[in-house]
């Protein structure tokens, strides 16, 4: 994101092989849209914009933070004959508004650069902790301390509570994962959910790990914040779950 305060979605692509002025080559770039939905395809996306051939970037003014919406991106190339081929990443943005006081979290894209201070620019707070099930151990992020803590850095594996010193947006971007491994100890882990699947369900989940209990977030439920999820109940993009299993296992979470 860029421009004052963060107002704006700047997409950046590599160029195709065949850009250039000879016959059949990529004469322009499409960039489509979806707002407010994802599809693996771009399917239902719109046209925003064209960039000509030798660019390779594009600014969508006044998508970025501020925009409560989420923004799925595609940027297709087009020759002199109108054959077009559609990048196979998408970027997007995407914005979870959060609450003063303590927020379970994930970031459901991957990003650029891994620094919690980065990830959590648009975010007013204090201190962010997340747990480390390899090693059984806390790791903390506090602004106040010279020395900050043990978690610099955050993905879109993880999930991690961050303490809101007043009501914020969590507004991040980057890149649709396709795939994601999430790799699961023995015992408890806090992880995130990075896919916009709308429809899986804690039962999907159960279908591919054995799990023994997952958590969720529950902004009523102090001290800990947290309820048992029924296998009813959806995960969602941007929230952080803990899980526990019996034995270390992978969760395979997908995009497609």
């Amino acid at each position: 994101m860029t421009g004052q305060n963060l107002t704006n979605v700047s997409l950046r692509w590599d160029l195709a092989l065949n850009d250039g002025s000879a016959a059949n080559h990529v004469t322009r770039y499409e960039v489509f849209r979806g707002s407010g939905f994802y599809d693996p395809d771009g399917n239902g996306y719109l046209k925003i914009g064209t960039a000509p051939n030798g660019t390779s970037s594009f600014i969508d003014t006044g998508k970025g933070e501020g925009n409560p919406e989420d923004y799925f991106f595609i940027v297709c190339a087009v020759d002199s004959w109108n054959n077009t081929a559609c990048g196979s990443d998408q970027a997007a943005k995407f914005t979870r508004p959060l609450s003063k006081g303590r927020n379970l979290v994930s970031i459901p894209l991957i990003q650029s650069n891994e620094s919690i201070q980065t990830v959590l620019q648009t975010v007013s707070f204090d201190n962010a902790w997340s747990f480390d099930p390899i090693n059984q151990e806390w790791k903390s992020f506090m602004k106040s301390k010279p020395y900050a803590g043990t978690l610099e850095y955050v993905n879109h594996t993880m999930g991690f509570w961050v303490n809101v010193t007043e009501d914020s947006n969590l507004t991040v971007a980057g890149v649709v994962p396709t795939v994601t491994t999430v790799n699961l100890q023995a015992g408890w882990n806090l992880v995130g959910f990075p896919s916009f699947d709308d429809n899986y369900t804690v039962a999907d989940l159960k279908a591919m790990v054995a799990v023994e209990r997952i958590e969720g977030f529950d902004a009523l439920a102090s001290p800990c914040f947290l309820r048992v999820l029924t296998d009813g109940d959806f995960l969602q993009a941007g929230f952080g779950y803990w899980i526990r299993v019996g034995l270390e296992t992978s969760w395979t979470v997908s995009n497609s």
